[in-house]
């Protein structure tokens, strides 16, 4: 008895392992299953079945003809012999893509609402928790006054909790450091190249040589350059800021139209100054930087003068040396000339005072250098005439003095 007892127990086991074997099987979706009015819902290793007229689903144990058959048969007789389950399934999977698109916008709307509300927080300088406690339910009650109750539940969605609003004060003070740091490199960037430019200019000016007409002409570059470098940031084109392009292009930015006005506004702030400090010259005085291709008479000019700028134009041997020489040596030397005296001493009027600061500048350091507290009593006047003047001395000259000096004694 005892024997047939335990007989009896294995085959019991045996069979309810074989019916859990049976009940956990996965059936698998079938192209065909469409026919009955269904598609597949769920995921692949075990999926569901839906009807694409009424959208319910069915479990995974339903997957079987007869069952599909059943359902459309007592559910959509309607639709016997019909060809619809493709328009159906089309319109199926067309909503299914809009509401999880309507999800994704209503989450990702929700985000920033919490960002926003967040930032408000802060700047009201109120506690974390008073999103939750009392902004949440005070926007609850205006939207359930003037809209209605659905669109109330979409603010209960908004996440302001003391954790999230305090994350997301993290999130918003680590932004604004980004930005700020990637403001102040577009500003070093933007002033290297400005001050690039400026300090290229500024040489060109400097040196004994340089005379009004050089300083002129370089200013009068300047500031067309500037005229082109605003309209350049007015269309985005940075080319003529390497540095900032460079800094740009390396860092996959783009400016904004904000700080492109910014930036367009203190171009046009530097072309005004420039423009205000270095006045125009007068064009009256061109004939001095270029004595051979007057065609008429300047204003003021007396006709003696003019006549003589004539006999200058026309000397072969004066055209040759205005080529070879700077233009103050060429009016220098012409001064030497009675002929051409008041014409000359008229240009070198013009040519003679500074166009720069330069000489000035390197006069006081070279007296800096040279009258110390140690050297406090010298008279620094001959050794500064040394030093920054271009004329050589005539030292046997100054010998033949001496000596003659000697012999008269």
């Amino acid at each position: 008895e005892g024997t047939l007892k335990r007989k009896v127990s294995t085959s019991n086991s045996n069979i309810f392992t074989e019916t859990s074997k049976l009940t956990n099987k996965k059936r698998r979706y079938c192209e065909d299953y469409l026919a009955f009015g269904f598609t597949s819902n769920g995921n692949e290793d075990a999926p569901g079945a839906q009807c694409v007229v009424c959208n319910k689903i069915l479990s995974n144990s339903c997957l079987v003809r007869a069952k599909l058959r059943r359902h459309f048969g007592t559910n959509h007789p309607e639709y016997k012999d019909k060809d619809i389950f493709k328009q159906k399934l089309e319109s199926l999977e067309k909503s299914k893509l809009f509401m999880s698109k309507i999800a994704k916008s209503d989450n990702e709307n929700a985000t920033e609402a919490s960002y926003k509300v967040s930032y408000r927080i802060s700047l009201a300088e109120e506690a974390h928790t008073i999103g939750e406690s009392l902004i949440k339910p005070c926007a609850k009650d205006i939207v359930m006054c003037m809209l209605d109750q659905k669109s109330s539940k979409k603010v209960e969605a908004v996440p302001l909790s003391n954790n999230t609003v305090t994350r997301r004060i993290h999130d918003l003070a680590a932004d604004i450091e980004k930005e700020l740091i990637f403001r102040l490199h577009l500003r070093v960037a933007y002033l290297a190249d400005i001050f690039t430019k400026l300090n290229e200019v500024n040489l060109l000016l400097q040196g004994k040589n340089v005379n009004i007409f050089n300083a002129k002409d370089k200013i009068l570059s300047l500031s067309r350059k500037l005229q082109f470098w605003i309209s350049s940031v007015g269309r985005n084109d940075l080319d003529c800021l390497p540095t900032l392009n460079d800094f740009l292009e390396e860092n996959g930015y783009k400016l904004d139209e904000d700080i492109r006005s910014d930036i367009a506004d203190h171009l046009r702030d530097l072309y005004t100054n420039i423009i205000k400090y270095f006045p125009n010259i007068n064009d009256n005085n061109n004939w001095i930087r270029n004595p051979l291709s007057l065609t008429e008479k300047p204003v003021r000019f007396s006709t003696q003068d003019y006549e003589n700028l004539i006999e200058i134009a026309s000397d072969g041997q004066l055209i040759q040396k205005f080529k070879d020489v700077s233009l103050i040596t060429f009016w220098s030397d012409l001064c030497q000339s009675q002929e051409y005296s008041s014409l000359s001493r008229c240009a070198i009027r013009q040519l003679l005072p500074f166009a720069s600061t330069y000489l000035c500048e390197t006069g006081f350091s070279n007296y800096a250098a040279m009258k110390t507290k140690y050297r406090n009593r010298l008279n620094a006047a001959p050794d500064m005439r040394i030093q920054l003047s271009s004329i050589k001395p005539n030292i046997k000259r100054i010998c033949q003095e001496k000596k003659t000096n000697h012999s008269s004694h």
